[in-house]
């Protein structure tokens, strides 16, 4: 089993930030996850899910991000 490690170096693509916008995720928030993530699954090779939850909006509601 490969342990993976919190994701320092990355990019977003342009779909990324289509889908932060619409959903309202600031860049700031999205990097806060991938470097302190609350959970790191291995979806399928080549892809790994990096995940937290967080309180957003008022009044604040918990949402996966």
């Amino acid at each position: 089993m490969t342990i993976k490690t919190p994701m320092q170096d990355y990019r977003l693509t342009g779909h990324a930030r289509l889908e932060m916008e619409r959903r309202q995720i600031s860049e700031e928030e999205v990097a806060r996850v991938l470097a302190m993530p609350e959970q790191i699954l291995n979806y399928r090779p080549g892809r790994t899910v990096y995940q937290s939850k967080v309180d957003m909006g008022e009044p604040p509601k918990s949402y996966l991000i």
